[in-house]
């Protein structure tokens, strides 16, 4: 999809991983072991904030993955690593027409919940 896009639109448009999808499925790629902690719930409260930077993204990620023992998990490892492609405060000075607060917007509360 990536190079399909680049193809296509060249330069003018990057290519971004779907928040929901990996929101959505972050509870059950954590594992059992965290799925009774608040890590989810932590994660979500600095993933879907509008007011950070990525230098305080990257500084509070750290500390929740530390605080729950989840630094070494495969999958956050992975998803950090990919940061920029998904997380809203890498790219919130692109224009995005109104997509991902929707998005945002009807997701939010869903995650919260969990």
């Amino acid at each position: 999809m990536k190079g399909a896009i680049k193809n296509v639109f060249g330069d003018i448009v990057t290519h971004r991983l779907c928040m929901w999808h990996i929101m959505n499925k972050m509870p059950e790629k954590v594992g059992d072991a965290f799925r009774d902690t608040d890590l989810v719930k932590d994660l979500c409260g600095i993933i879907w904030n509008e007011e950070i930077d990525s230098i305080e993204f990257e500084e509070q990620w750290t500390s929740i993955v530390n605080k729950h023992g989840a630094s070494e998990n495969e999958w956050l490892v992975s998803m950090y690593g990919m940061r920029e492609q998904w997380i809203p405060c890498y790219f919130k000075d692109l224009f995005l027409g109104g997509l991902l607060k929707t998005t945002s917007r009807s997701f939010s509360g869903i995650l919260h919940e969990v």
